[in-house]
């Protein structure tokens, strides 16, 4: 059983990886070599396939861009990978960019209103 709940993470985590990377080359992030590496690991499925100097540039170029902190001023928490994609399709459009937290608790005051 473990086994299926492995293949079923991975996937899961292929699918988010390919979203962000997707993300990152709409919103105009990535140049050169990097936007090149990016497509490949998104036509791919993973950086398996990346040589060792492609792999260095996704260590060193793509691989930061993976963090984002959430822009409320009074939260510390990093945004969560799986909430990437809008977060770098927001930052994009000069919108603020807020952990899933930050977004529940302003969408209850806005509720209170």
């Amino acid at each position: 059983m473990s086994r299926i709940n492995d293949f079923e993470e991975s996937q899961e985590n292929e699918r988010e990886l390919i979203a962000v990377l997707e993300a990152l080359i709409n919103a105009e992030k990535l140049q050169g070599a990097a936007l090149g590496i990016a497509k490949k690991v998104i036509a791919d499925k993973g950086e398996e396939k990346l040589t060792s100097k492609q792999k260095k540039v996704y260590s060193n170029v793509i691989e930061p861009m993976f963090s984002m902190m959430c822009s409320n001023a009074d939260c510390d928490q990093q945004i969560a990978f799986s909430d990437m994609p809008e977060a770098i399709a927001n930052h994009a459009m000069g919108d603020s960019v807020e952990c899933s937290n930050c977004q529940y608790y302003r969408h209850q005051m806005a509720k209170d209103d």
